[in-house]
């Protein structure tokens, strides 16, 4: 798995990476998984297109409403040949 440390937030960093699906986690400033984000895990993650077998995030921010925005890529097969689009996806604060 790829992991990209990205935007922060009230004292809450962002990473993402992935590797079957994006995965977005929020720490706390202790470094520990916030468990208020995403499906109380302190994970968000997605799926970005049906069969599809990686879905990498590699690119995180927020924006000023504080809503993260990831930009990475996703793919049809893991050998990553002429099939990759462009990933965007937009999480509400809360990881939703």
């Amino acid at each position: 798995m790829e992991i990209t440390l990205g935007g922060e937030c009230n004292g809450k960093a962002h990473i993402v990476g992935g590797l079957e699906q994006l995965e977005n986690r929020r720490l706390l400033s202790t470094g520990d998984l916030d468990l208020s984000f995403g499906g109380g895990d302190g994970v968000a993650t997605l799926s970005a297109q049906p069969g599809s077998q990686i879905d990498r995030g590699q690119f995180v921010a927020i924006d000023s409403a504080g809503r993260i925005i990831t930009v990475g890529t996703t793919a049809a097969n893991r050998n990553f040949g002429t099939n990759i689009d462009i990933l965007i996806a937009r999480f509400t604060p809360m990881g939703a």
